[in-house]
């Protein structure tokens, strides 16, 4: 999952960030991840008591001192959106309560709710690229016309295998 299906989807949505949790059995996918190749993953920033400096970390780690404020950043961007038109989304979305010791979870499951509060913590610090319209399509790397462009010069030899510059 890790090694090729992320990298592909972050691939076909023109090099998305991907913000894997590194908690538990999410280390594993980050280092899956980084054995592809794949390079725009998420990189958390904390300081470090013992060195009093910044200090760069690959994934979102989740914690009982982060989750709080975690969910309430992705309740303020769901106060902003429009509609969420994923059904399972809006049952987990109900689901998700606040116990007498603050304490955060769903009933059964919260695996879509922390997916996109992580979504919108990795949207925050994803590039945003400016696109020029006036010009050739297929020169923006990661859009159809470039990868129609790709799959072009394979067919006549030029390139072998398909990847995507960084």
């Amino acid at each position: 999952f890790g090694f090729e299906v992320l990298p592909a989807i972050g691939w076909f949505y023109r090099n998305a960030v991907i913000c894997p949790e590194v908690n538990n059995h999410g280390l594993t996918v980050l280092k899956a991840l980084q054995r592809s190749g794949y390079q725009r993953i998420y990189v958390r920033r904390t300081l470090t008591k013992r060195y009093e400096r910044q200090m760069e970390s690959l994934g979102w780690l989740t914690t009982m001192g982060n989750k709080g404020w975690l969910i309430d950043e992705c309740a303020a961007f769901l106060r902003e959106t429009p509609n969420v038109p994923y059904d399972v989304m809006i049952a987990e979305l109900r689901s998700y309560v606040r116990d007498e010791r603050n304490r955060m979870s769903g009933s059964p499951h919260d695996d879509c709710v922390m997916s996109l509060a992580l979504a919108v913590q990795a949207k925050k610090y994803a590039i945003k690229e400016r696109v020029d319209t006036a010009g050739d399509p297929s020169k923006i790397r990661g859009s159809f016309g470039w990868w129609t462009k790709q799959l072009e010069h394979k067919k006549k030899g030029a390139v072998r295998g398909i990847r995507p510059l960084v």
